[in-house]
């Protein structure tokens, strides 16, 4: 009888031992975590300023400064190719089969 009181303490000190070290290495995880993602240099630095237009922009429009506006977003939400210059936008015409919204 005593064998198997012996046997239940270790798997029940195994048990306790297992979720204490586990759960320092949350409380450690979620640490690190709260430093990184609170450190404003490098959600700065993974911000990019992409272009919207501000109002609607008929087919063959000549498109001027007024008609677009710059918003930050995450460069990880971006998917493919985006122009983030103005001077690549300003001056050009909108194409003649489609309307920007």
């Amino acid at each position: 009888m005593e064998e198997v009181i012996k046997k239940i303490m270790r798997k029940v000190i195994l048990m306790l031992f297992v979720l204490v070290v586990s759960t320092i290495g949350c409380y450690i995880g979620l640490k690190i975590y709260n430093i990184i993602a609170a450190n404003p240099g490098s959600q700065k630095e993974s911000l990019v300023s992409v272009p919207y237009a501000k109002t609607s922009i008929q087919p063959g429009t000549l498109i001027t400064e007024e008609m677009i506006a710059f918003v930050e977003v995450n460069r990880d939400s971006i998917k493919g190719m985006v122009i983030t210059d103005k001077d690549l936008i300003v001056g050009k015409w909108s194409n003649l089969n489609s309307f920007i919204p």
